[in-house]
This record gives C-alpha cells, sequence and structure tokens, in this order.
C-alpha cells in the first residue's frame, strides 16, 4: 500500500471479535515493510452468573387462566377456600360458593379428576394450601365438546386443582370432636 503523510508517526489499531486488540505506535519513513499483525485469541471469561426467574401469578394460555399459589399469600395452615379468596377476579360466599368474574363455578376437579362429586365445599375446606401447585380456570365443557375441540360454556366456570407432584400421594381424613 502506497500513502504520503507528513507526519512522523502514526497509530495503528487492529481489532476483531474473539481476538486480542492490538495498537501499536509505528514511525513513518519513506520507505518501509511493516511486519505482519498476528492477532491472539481473546478469553472472555465471566464471572459467576446467577440465573434467577420467577413464575408470573397469573398466566392466561387460550381458554385457561391459570393462577401460581405460590405468588399469593395466606396465613400458616390455610386451606383452599382462603387462598381462593386472594386470587383476582374470584369470588368466594359465606355459604362456599365460588364465581369467577362474576360466573358461577360448577365443576371442580382434583389434577383433572372430580373430586367428592359435586359438593367442592370439601376439596375447598379441607385441601391445605401448601400442596396446591396451580389453581386453573376453564370454561365448562361437556364431554363431546372436549373430544371435538369445540369451545365451552362461558357462562360456567370449571376449576382445576394442581397438586404439587411431592405431595400428590397421601391419604385424606378429618375428624373433629
Amino acid at each position: 500500500m502506497k500513502g504520503r503523510s507528513s507526519e512522523p508517526k502514526a497509530y495503528l489499531s487492529v481489532s476483531y471479535t474473539g481476538y486480542k486488540t492490538i495498537r501499536r505506535t509505528i514511525s513513518l519513513e519513506k520507505s518501509m515493510v511493516m511486519e505482519p499483525v498476528v492477532l491472539e485469541i481473546s478469553e472472555n471469561l465471566l464471572g459467576e452468573v446467577t440465573v434467577t426467574a420467577s413464575t408470573p401469578p397469573v398466566t392466561i394460555k387460550k381458554d385457561t387462566l391459570e393462577y401460581n399459589a405460590d405468588s399469593f399469600t395466606t396465613r400458616p395452615n390455610a386451606n383452599l377456600e382462603e387462598l381462593m379468596k386472594k386470587l383476582p377476579g374470584v369470588e368466594v360466599d359465606t355459604e362456599g360458593n365460588i364465581t369467577v368474574n362474576g360466573k358461577p363455578v360448577n365443576k371442580f376437579l382434583v389434577n383433572g379428576e372430580e373430586f367428592f362429586g359435586d359438593d367442592h365445599r370439601i376439596a375447598t375446606k379441607n385441601l391445605p394450601k401448601e400442596i396446591i401447585e396451580k389453581i386453573q380456570v376453564m370454561d365448562t365443557k361437556t364431554r363431546s365438546q372436549e373430544f371435538t375441540g369445540e369451545p365451552g360454556d362461558p357462562d360456567n366456570k370449571t376449576v382445576n386443582i394442581t397438586i404439587k407432584e411431592d405431595k400428590n400421594k397421601g391419604y385424606f381424613a378429618r375428624a373433629t370432636a
């Protein structure tokens, strides 16, 4: 390469991704040959990296509203009913009837299975909050709607309680004296 300059010195900087940058001061002469520039691989070592994540309290998945139970604080030894009173859009009246955004809950499931027939109060009064992972609210569907994938009845809601995997085995009983 040929060029002309009246300056006695020039600054050379060579950089490329993944390599160490080289900076040199070069004395300019009338006739000169520059030695090759050899780049060294750069070691980009990071310090300790900590990645933390948190589950959002409410997730919307197509036609399902999903609440993360651990995102809502209750008193120690609280039951499912107390947890449901904390959920946005969910109301539990004094008789234990549940409505979601003003629509009544007419079907109650635990891990996708019916729990003690039609009386959901057995579950809401007795299941401890500590074993609950998620509360899912969806439109109630008939068996044929579930099979064909048709939308459910938006005026009636189904609640599915998902139990934490490590707490999914055991017996259910309550005694009073």
